[in-house]
C-alpha cells in the first residue's frame, strides 16, 4: 500500500497555552481516487522550563556549582587538616603528604574513565556514584588507624568519587547552556573557589567541637549530598532543526528533525597530533604540578616555621579563597569577550602564578603573606577557570 502524498504547506500554530509549537501535515491520496482526512501532528515543545539558556538550564548550573564547592571545597581543605594528620600518626610531612597528593591525582587522572562512563551512562547515574564512593571514602576516614589507611579510603576512594561528580557536572553545564556557555561555566566553576571559603571555615570548627572522627562523620555526609544534586542533572530537551534552512513555514514533516544535545559523543584521539594541543597540556602539567601543592603546606608552614598562632595560619587559607573568588569572577566576566586574547591572558596568569611561588620563600611577615596569598589565589581561581 503506497503512502498518500503529503502537502508542501504545513500548518503551524500554538496551543491555548502557548506553550507548544505544532505542525500539522495534511495528507490526499489522488492516484487512488480516495480522499484521506488523516492529519499527522509533530509537537515542538518550547517550554522555557525544558529550553537551554534559560529555565531548568540555571538548575543544572546551581546543581553544578554545590557539587564545584564540595569537592574543591574538602580537597583544598586538606592544608589544614595536614598538621592534625602529622600530629596523630606521628609521620613525616614527606609521607603524609601523599594523602593529599593521592586525593588530588585519583580525582584528575580519572577524567578520561568518567567521561567515558558520562557517554555511556549520562551525567546524573555517573554522579550518584561518584557522590555514594565520595561519601563513603570520607566516612570510612573517621576509623583511620594510619597515613595508607588515609591514602586508601580518602585518597583513592573519596578522589576517584569527586571525578565521577565534577565531570558530569560540567558536561552538564556545557550541554545546557549554548549562548550563555561561558557565563554559566564561569559561575558553576565560581563553587569551587566559594567552597574553599567555606569549607576553610567548616573543617576548623568541626576539629575544634568534633574531632577528628567527627570531622569526617560530618564532612561525609555532607558530601552524601551531592545524589540530590546529581539527580537534577537530567539530560537537555531535543532541539527541532529543520532540513530546509530557506523557511520554516515551508517545511514538511520530513524536513523536520529532533536534535539531542547530550554528551553522547566519542573521543577523537586524533587531537593529540597536533602539537599545539600537546604543548597546551605539557604547559598547564607544569603549572599544575608545580603550583598547587603550595596550597597544602601554607597553613603547616605558618605554624612550624614561622610560629604563627593557630587563627592566623588558619586565614591565610581564607584569604587564598576569596582572592580565588576573585579570580574565578572575573574569568567569568571576561569569558567570550572578542577583544581578550584568551591564550595571552593564560600565559600571562601562568607567569604570575609562577612568579608568585617562587617569591613566597621571602615572604616572612604578616603583611607580605597576605600579599603573596592575594595573588596566589587570583592566579589560581582564573587559572582553573581558563582551563576548566
Amino acid at each position: 500500500m503506497r503512502m498518500p502524498n503529503k502537502k508542501k504547506q504545513p500548518d503551524f500554530g500554538k496551543d491555548g497555552g502557548g506553550n507548544e509549537r505544532f505542525v500539522q501535515f495534511q495528507y490526499d491520496d489522488a492516484d487512488q481516487g480516495e480522499e484521506c482526512d488523516r492529519t499527522d501532528t509533530v509537537v515542538v515543545r518550547n517550554r522555557k522550563a525544558d529550553a537551554v539558556d534559560q529555565g531548568y538550564a540555571w538548575v543544572i548550573c546551581f546543581a553544578a556549582c554545590f557539587l564545584y564547592a564540595a569537592t574543591d571545597g574538602i580537597c583544598f581543605s586538606m592544608g589544614l587538616l595536614f598538621p592534625v594528620f602529622m600530629e596523630k600518626f606521628g609521620e613525616l610531612a614527606g609521607f603524609t603528604s601523599w594523602i593529599s597528593s593521592v586525593l588530588l591525582g585519583s580525582m584528575m587522572l580519572s577524567g578520561p574513565f568518567v567521561s567515558y562512563l558520562v557517554t555511556q551512562f549520562g551525567a546524573r547515574p555517573v554522579c550518584m556514584l561518584g557522590a555514594i564512593l565520595a561519601a563513603a571514602g570520607t566516612t570510612a576516614s573517621m576509623m583511620a588507624t594510619g597515613v595508607w589507611y588515609l591514602i586508601g579510603s580518602l585518597g583513592f576512594v573519596t578522589g576517584f568519587g569527586f571525578g565521577c561528580m565534577m565531570i558530569p557536572a560540567l558536561v552538564s553545564v556545557t550541554v545546557w547552556f549554548d549562548k550563555r556557555r561561558p557565563l554559566a561555566v564561569g559561575i558553576a566553576i565560581c563553587g569551587a573557589g566559594t567552597g574553599m571559603f567555606l569549607y576553610s571555615s567548616i573543617v576548623r570548627f568541626l576539629l575544634e567541637h568534633y574531632d577528628f572522627h567527627g570531622c569526617f562523620l560530618i564532612l561525609g555526609a555532607i558530601v552524601l549530598h551531592g545524589c540530590v544534586f546529581g539527580l537534577l542533572l537530567r539530560p537537555p530537551p531535543p532541539r527541532p532543526t529543520y532540513n530546509d534552512t530557506s523557511s520554516s513555514a515551508n517545511a514538511t514533516k520530513s524536513d523536520i528533525e529532533f536534535e539531542t544535545q547530550s554528551p553522547q559523543n566519542k573521543f577523537d584521539v586524533a587531537i593529540f597530533r597536533n602539537w599545539k594541543y600537546d604543548a597546551f597540556l605539557l604547559s598547564c602539567f607544569l603549572f599544575s604540578l608545580g603550583f598547587f601543592p603550595v596550597f597544602m603546606f601554607v597553613t603547616s608552614r605558618a605554624l612550624k616555621e614561622l610560629e604563627w598562632g593557630e587563627d592566623e595560619a588558619a586565614f591565610l587559607l581564607t584569604a587564598i579563597s576569596i582572592a580565588n573568588i576573585c579570580g574565578r569572577l572575573l574569568c567569568a566576566i571576561s569569558l567570550g569577550r572578542s577583544f581578550i586574547n584568551n591564550i595571552a591572558a593564560l600565559a600571562f596568569v601562568m607567569m604570575l602564578g609562577g612568579v608568585t611561588v617562587a617569591l613566597s620563600m621571602i615572604c616572612n611577615g604578616y603583611h607580605t603573606m597576605m600579599v603573596f596569598c592575594a595573588f596566589y589565589g587570583l592566579s589560581g581561581g582564573t587559572f582553573n577557570s581558563k582551563t576548566g
